[in-house]
């Protein structure tokens, strides 16, 4: 199985922390799965990293540093995921739709890749995509 981690998914993954379940200890253990992190995670890392210092200790590259390290693939953003967004954005409507464009663009990935991407954003349920594991 091929999965895409949300960016809170692969730091908690990195730093083996608690918060990370016991299912996706699992998938992240299980070699016959390929684990991807996306560029798109790496620039909202780095922007959170200049904009609160405190809350992030690495920058986008320590964190691609240990995404090798730890044998995750990077997933580059390419132009069929941008002109999936819309597709992405007509499964839902008005106030339920997800506003964090990072997480817009990392569900387009996973759905242009056929991905499965791992997420503890609940608010993701909403798009009933069958590409979204709610860990």
């Amino acid at each position: 199985m091929n999965l895409l981690l949300d960016t809170h998914v692969l730091l908690w993954a990195l730093t083996d922390d608690e918060r990370l379940s016991d299912k996706a200890r699992t998938l992240l253990e299980m070699t016959t799965n390929d684990i991807f992190y996306s560029t798109v995670s790496l620039w909202e890392i780095e922007l959170k990293q200049q904009s609160k210092p405190h809350s992030i200790n690495n920058n986008a590259t320590d964190i691609a540093k240990y995404c090798e390290q730890a044998g995750y693939k990077c997933l580059q953003l390419k132009s069929n995921h941008i002109s999936c967004l819309d597709d992405v954005n007509d499964e839902i409507a008005g106030s339920l739709k997800h506003k964090d464009p990072f997480d817009q663009m990392l569900l387009a990935q996973s759905i242009s890749e056929n991905l499965l991407f791992l997420t503890h954003d609940e608010k993701l349920i909403y798009y009933k995509n069958p590409f979204v594991l709610l860990i």
